[in-house]
């Protein structure tokens, strides 16, 4: 059986048609997505993750268009499957399940959780919960755009709520949020088509989901579950930087600007001086 799916995908992706996803992750971001994604691409599966909309400027402004109520989910979905995609996990794509499933009535949904939704919602706020007010103003919204209407919409789409002044999600609003989230995919999805699943579980439930065979799933020659680093500080430093750059970004600007120039005199008048000193010492 496994076989022939993987017979199916490589014949049609090698037809340059759209792909259908396979596998869609229903869980929040903070679930250990890019694990989820590492042992997926592992399994052979192209994933969509956050991290492809972030490092393709084309993708996010589809997903900006999407926020902003310009196109579809149909339409998202249709770009995504067009770039070759069989599974997807994490924000924004986890929020399409139940439209995955529409498409594909034959997709298999996890549900990746960090329980209890207390622990998953206080690395949430220290770290994606808090980037709506930087991804929403300059310089990311030169360099990013969509980034900022994406997050707005992702919050809304989970009905959590935002701080009027930092944009940030309060502690409590994100745990009603992945409460109510966790019930709502276990109510929609068949029980059969669902796997809930956290990475300390390892690859013999998964595979077993995916009806990949005992002796071909990695954990039968002694394979670890891959476990991304943990980039909970970075992201914490990182926003510090970001609110700190769209507050100044300007003033930073003028600065490198004025200063570049003098900077570039400096360096000429120098290089005159010792051109002019090596041929004095040669006279």
């Amino acid at each position: 059986m496994a076989s022939y799916l993987v017979f199916a995908l490589l014949s049609t992706m090698a037809a340059g048609a759209p792909v259908a996803m396979h596998i869609i992750g229903a869980g929040f971001g903070r679930t250990a997505t890019n694990s989820l994604k590492m042992a997926l691409e592992r399994l052979g599966h192209k994933t969509y993750h956050m991290f492809e909309a972030l490092e393709n400027r084309h993708q996010m402004i589809e997903w900006g268009r999407l926020a902003r109520g310009e196109i579809s989910h149909d339409e998202i979905l249709d770009f995504v499957a067009a770039e070759g995609y069989t599974a997807g996990c994490d924000f924004p794509i986890s929020l399409l399940y139940k439209d995955v499933m529409r498409r594909n009535p034959d997709a298999k949904v996890i549900l990746t959780l960090r329980d209890p939704a207390e622990k998953w919602a206080a690395s949430f706020v220290e770290t994606i919960g808090r980037t709506a007010y930087w991804t929403t103003k300059p310089p990311v919204t030169l360099f990013r755009p969509g980034y900022g209407d994406l997050n707005l919409w992702l919050w809304k789409q989970v009905g959590m709520t935002l701080d009027p002044e930092t944009l940030a999600v309060p502690f409590e609003s994100a745990v009603a949020a992945y409460t109510k989230w966790k019930e709502a995919v276990i109510a929609a999805v068949p029980k059969e088509k669902l796997l809930i699943f956290e990475a300390k579980d390892g690859w013999q439930p998964l595979c077993a989901f995916l009806e990949i065979e005992a002796q071909v799933c990695p954990s039968a020659v002694g394979e670890a579950y891959p476990y991304a680093p943990n980039d909970r500080a970075f992201m914490v430093r990182m926003n510090t930087v970001m609110c700190f750059l769209s507050a100044w970004w300007l003033v930073i600007c003028f600065a490198t600007c004025t200063s570049v120039p003098s900077l570039l005199v400096l360096a000429v008048r120098c290089c005159c001086c010792r051109a002019a000193s090596v041929k004095e010492k040669t006279v």
